[in-house]
Protein backbone atom coordinates (compact mmCIF):
# COMPACT_ATOMS: atom_id res chain seq x y z
CA UNK A 1 0.00 0.00 0.00
CA UNK A 2 2.83 2.57 0.95
CA UNK A 3 3.88 2.20 -3.16
CA UNK A 4 0.75 2.84 -4.16
CA UNK A 5 0.85 6.07 -1.83
CA UNK A 6 3.86 7.08 -3.28
CA UNK A 7 2.63 6.95 -6.89
CA UNK A 8 0.03 8.94 -5.90
CA UNK A 9 2.17 11.33 -4.36
CA UNK A 10 4.85 11.29 -7.67
CA UNK A 11 2.23 11.98 -10.35
CA UNK A 12 0.82 14.95 -7.79
CA UNK A 13 3.95 16.52 -7.78
CA UNK A 14 4.32 15.70 -11.47
CA UNK A 15 1.41 18.06 -11.95
CA UNK A 16 2.12 20.45 -9.41
CA UNK A 17 5.54 20.90 -11.26
CA UNK A 18 4.18 21.12 -14.48
CA UNK A 19 0.67 22.76 -14.16
CA UNK A 20 1.15 24.46 -17.54
CA UNK A 21 0.76 21.21 -19.41
CA UNK A 22 -0.28 18.82 -17.05
CA UNK A 23 -3.88 18.28 -15.15
CA UNK A 24 -5.10 15.84 -12.40
CA UNK A 25 -8.06 14.13 -13.71
CA UNK A 26 -10.65 12.30 -11.71
CA UNK A 27 -13.58 12.62 -13.06
CA UNK A 28 -14.79 12.60 -17.05
CA UNK A 29 -15.14 16.16 -16.74
CA UNK A 30 -11.60 17.15 -15.69
CA UNK A 31 -10.17 14.75 -18.81
CA UNK A 32 -12.85 16.76 -21.15
CA UNK A 33 -11.34 20.45 -19.25
CA UNK A 34 -7.71 19.58 -19.37
CA UNK A 35 -8.42 19.06 -23.38
CA UNK A 36 -10.19 22.14 -23.45
CA UNK A 37 -6.99 23.81 -21.91
CA UNK A 38 -5.26 21.88 -24.45
CA UNK A 39 -3.17 20.08 -21.15
CA UNK A 40 -2.46 16.48 -20.85
CA UNK A 41 -5.07 14.68 -18.06
CA UNK A 42 -3.73 12.69 -14.98
CA UNK A 43 -5.91 10.21 -14.01
CA UNK A 44 -4.51 8.21 -11.03
CA UNK A 45 -4.74 4.72 -11.12
CA UNK A 46 -3.09 1.30 -8.98
CA UNK A 47 -1.59 -1.14 -11.53
CA UNK A 48 -2.16 -4.48 -10.24
CA UNK A 49 -4.98 -5.26 -7.51
CA UNK A 50 -2.42 -7.28 -5.40
CA UNK A 51 -0.90 -3.72 -3.67
CA UNK A 52 -4.56 -3.94 -1.72
CA UNK A 53 -3.91 -7.60 -0.42
CA UNK A 54 -7.18 -8.80 0.87
CA UNK A 55 -8.34 -5.67 2.20
CA UNK A 56 -10.94 -3.98 0.16
CA UNK A 57 -11.34 -0.73 2.08
CA UNK A 58 -8.21 0.38 0.74
CA UNK A 59 -10.02 0.99 -2.76
CA UNK A 60 -11.85 3.35 -0.83
CA UNK A 61 -8.92 4.82 0.61
CA UNK A 62 -7.31 4.68 -2.98
CA UNK A 63 -10.76 6.49 -4.02
CA UNK A 64 -10.08 8.99 -1.27
CA UNK A 65 -6.36 10.09 -2.08
CA UNK A 66 -7.44 10.46 -6.04
CA UNK A 67 -7.11 6.96 -7.48
CA UNK A 68 -9.45 6.43 -10.30
CA UNK A 69 -8.59 3.00 -11.58
CA UNK A 70 -7.46 -0.37 -10.49
CA UNK A 71 -6.46 -3.11 -12.82
CA UNK A 72 -7.11 -6.76 -11.96
CA UNK A 73 -3.63 -8.35 -10.64
CA UNK A 74 -1.47 -10.75 -12.73
CA UNK A 75 -0.76 -13.81 -12.08
CA UNK A 76 3.11 -14.59 -11.73
CA UNK A 77 4.69 -16.57 -14.53
CA UNK A 78 5.45 -19.64 -14.38
CA UNK A 79 9.40 -21.28 -13.72
CA UNK A 80 9.04 -24.32 -15.14
CA UNK A 81 6.63 -26.32 -17.55
CA UNK A 82 5.43 -28.41 -14.29
CA UNK A 83 3.80 -25.54 -12.25
CA UNK A 84 -0.04 -25.31 -12.20
CA UNK A 85 -0.15 -21.49 -12.35
CA UNK A 86 -0.78 -21.54 -16.55
CA UNK A 87 -2.53 -25.03 -16.88
CA UNK A 88 -6.12 -24.45 -16.44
Amino acid sequence: MQKARDQVDVVREAVRAHAEDLALARTADDVRRAHGDEKIAMPMGVEGGHMIGNELRMVRVLGDLGVRYLTLPRKPPCRRPSDVCRRQ
